[in-house]
């Protein structure tokens, strides 16, 4: 049904669920796509943030997950000389992810939040003075839409060997995306 909606050229009053504005954002960039996406009822900053928050929390929790099943698989304390206690070592390592993941989220969740709401500012900065006249809080929504499935994926291929190197192209992938938003939200 979205399909069709996007191909008449008509004005948009369907929302769009999360999950349909992730999968369009990442697997059908085009012009009409993102003006789609920017123009959804629901676009709002609130709702851009709750997103990064979610796909920040969702890649810091499988990464600090996947350190703490290597630290049980490769203690510490197994590579040191002397070491007497391998179980006081994986028991050592476990507390030290568990206050990692538990202090380390909520600062990461504000970092990646205020990072987006600052580099999508210098972004829309730009685009206003050379003309644009999209507004922030699409900029944001559709910027968000684009970085949070991708944030996902990224975590998710960072812990697969030999196809972890896709993270690379990915990231250039999510970075051709931000400079088609930028054109559809900027006009």
């Amino acid at each position: 049904m979205i399909e069709n909606l996007e191909s008449n050229g008509e004005s948009y009053t369907q929302n769009l669920s999360v999950l349909d504005v992730w999968r369009l954002a990442l697997t059908r960039p085009n012009e009409g796509i993102y003006q789609r996406i920017s123009d959804d009822p629901r676009a709002s900053i609130g709702r851009a943030i709750g997103w990064i928050a979610l796909s920040t929390g969702i890649s810091y929790t499988i990464s600090a997950l996947a350190q703490l099943l290597l630290m049980q698989l490769f203690p510490l304390s197994s590579f040191l000389e002397g070491a007497e206690d391998v179980i006081s070592g994986r028991l050592l390592s476990s507390m030290s992810t568990t206050f990692i993941l538990a202090c380390g989220l909520p600062f990461s969740v504000l970092v990646s939040t205020f990072g987006l709401l600052i580099f999508a500012g210098l972004i829309h900065f730009i685009a206003g003075a050379l003309g644009g006249s999209g507004s922030f809080d699409r900029l944001v929504y559709v910027f968000a839409a684009i970085s949070v499935p991708g944030a996902i994926l990224s975590a998710l291929l960072g812990l697969i060997p030999l196809v972890n190197c896709l993270t690379l192209p990915l990231a250039l992938y999510i970075l051709v995306l931000n400079m088609l938003a930028i054109k559809v939200v900027h006009k």
